[in-house]
């Protein structure tokens, strides 16, 4: 799975494949499982409403993703806002708007819903977040190749 970048700059959110570069607090890449998923925590880590970010190796090319949880349901996306294909956080975990009712970029301000990914205000209004499959099995979110 690449996302096109292949581009393993450092600037203005480090390239598309590195969505955490330049952050002090970067997560370790995930290993991928040999059977094609990535383990990434507990859905109880997650906080409900919440957001937490994880970085996937998918044969050397990372992938950064933002998990979603409200109350029992979970959901992830790529975290790359679609205004200029750049992370949406810029500091670890944080995604939430300030009123924790959607994800919002921290660099333009554009404001998504958590149940889809719709851009609701922004330079991208109108678009959405590119979906990333999970599953929950026994309690853990689990990240599965799209």
């Amino acid at each position: 799975m690449t996302d096109g970048a292949g581009d393993d700059s450092a600037g203005a959110g480090g390239g598309a494949d590195r969505p955490f570069a330049g952050l002090a607090d970067e997560p370790a890449p995930l290993s991928k499982h040999p059977e094609g998923y990535w383990e990434l925590c507990a859905a109880d880590d997650v906080p409900s409403p919440g957001a937490r970010g994880f970085v996937l190796d998918d044969d050397g090319v990372r992938v950064g993703i933002v998990v979603v949880r409200q109350g029992q349901s979970v959901r992830a996306y790529v975290n790359r806002c679609p205004h200029l294909s750049i992370p949406l956080n810029l500091w670890p975990d944080r995604f939430l708007s300030p009123d924790g009712q959607g994800l919002q970029c921290a660099t333009h301000g554009a404001r998504f819903r958590l149940d889809d990914g719709f851009c609701t205000a922004g330079p991208c209004k109108g678009r959405f977040l590119q979906p990333f499959p999970l599953s929950v099995k026994d309690r853990k979110i689990v990240a599965l190749e799209p």
